[in-house]
């Protein structure tokens, strides 16, 4: 393909102190992107990876990838963690660079966010509702971070910009 290709997607991710007794828990989006020089080789990577350990994992081989929730489904968290790292590992020599994002806001320190402005009123909604109605938007944010972050680099070629499914 000629030009690199950045990937993004965002999921909600639950925050917390882990085995505290005190209730902090709270979401935040939490954003991923990826950059890949040559995307032929990611998919033909990607392809062997995916299907060498649909097999050993026993999961069923009619689509190209699994969604996280399927595979939670299907493996239960013991087994999807390791099959996560088993298909990363092979593809990060492929991967030239990745860029994560995400939001602290914990309701119990900052409980209302003050949202609106530039032509349009000001207002106060609570800080669990800002993030859920942030979550849909959260990969473009991300991946607009990533392009500003090259900018703030001195980067002048950026690359094809894919979003949410990354198709």
């Amino acid at each position: 393909m000629g030009v690199n290709v950045a990937a993004f997607d965002a999921k909600s991710f639950r925050r917390g102190i882990p085995g505290s007794s005190v209730s902090h828990e709270f979401y935040t989006p939490l954003g991923t992107g990826i950059e890949v020089a040559d995307v032929d080789e990611f998919e033909q990577a990607y392809a062997v990876a995916y299907s060498e350990l649909s097999e050993s994992f026993g999961i069923d081989l009619r689509r190209p990838c699994c969604d996280s929730i399927t595979l939670k489904r299907q493996l239960g968290m013991k087994r999807v963690i390791p099959f996560a790292d088993q298909l990363v590992s092979p593809l990060s020599p492929h991967i030239s660079r990745l860029f994560i994002s995400y939001v602290i806001l914990p309701p119990s320190r900052i409980p209302t966010v003050n949202v609106g402005g530039h032509h349009s009123t000001v207002r106060t909604i609570e800080t669990p509702h800002f993030l859920r109605r942030l979550e849909p938007a959260f990969s473009y944010l991300t991946a607009w971070a990533f392009v500003e972050s090259l900018k703030r680099m001195g980067s002048t070629q950026l690359p094809l910009i894919w979003l949410d499914g990354f198709s």
